[in-house]
């Protein structure tokens, strides 16, 4: 079952750590939670995180981190409300955020040797360097890293390009495995 209110992680955020500013605000969240299933696993989600929420909500630029596959299946176990991109190797993306989704992942190929690690680079359209993590978790059953940007995040983005380039490094230097240009269309 899903929430047919659509309440943003952000508000139950706020909720579970006393930021928010009115009571019927917080009484109206609490009736619903209690009535609906995919805000209570939402809410427990989010309790079991301890102090490391209230870290992650105050840090400015949002949530954005490498995940395991088995941690995003987790997560939407748990409620998390994900979007979803799995673009071919070197393939473009055409992408958006919805209202509701709380992280958007990309699965990206990744095939390093034994000795190799995988960087990943986010870059602006002028290719100025955004972000780069360096030796990210590797499914290697699969041959994929996954990347988690929080929904709130993406939704401050204009309409705008975002190459993301996915590289092997290892002893012998290193490889472009796979690049990407995300299209992003702006919420709204």
């Amino acid at each position: 079952m899903s929430c047919a209110a659509g309440v943003p992680l952000d508000r139950l955020v706020a909720y579970w750590l006393g930021d928010t500013t009115s009571v019927a605000l917080d009484v109206e969240l609490e009736e619903h939670q209690w009535a609906c299933d995919d805000c209570t696993r939402r809410l427990a989600w989010l309790a079991s995180l301890g102090d490391a929420t209230r870290a992650l909500v105050r840090r400015r630029g949002g949530l954005a981190l490498p995940l395991t596959g088995a941690l995003v299946d987790r997560l939407a176990a748990d409620g998390v409300r994900l979007r979803h991109y799995r673009p071919a190797r070197n393939q473009d993306v055409a992408c958006a955020v919805a209202l509701d989704d709380d992280l958007v992942a990309s699965w990206l190929d990744a095939d390093p040797a034994d000795d190799e690690r995988i960087d990943v680079e986010l870059r602006g359209p002028d290719g100025a360097l955004w972000q780069r993590y360096e030796d990210i978790p590797v499914d290697r059953a699969v041959g994929k890293v996954v990347l988690a940007e929080a929904g709130d995040r993406i939704r401050l983005l204009p309409t705008i390009t975002i190459d993301v380039v996915v590289t092997a490094v290892g002893p012998r230097g290193a490889r472009l495995v796979s690049r990407h240009a995300y299209h992003h269309t702006a919420a709204g």
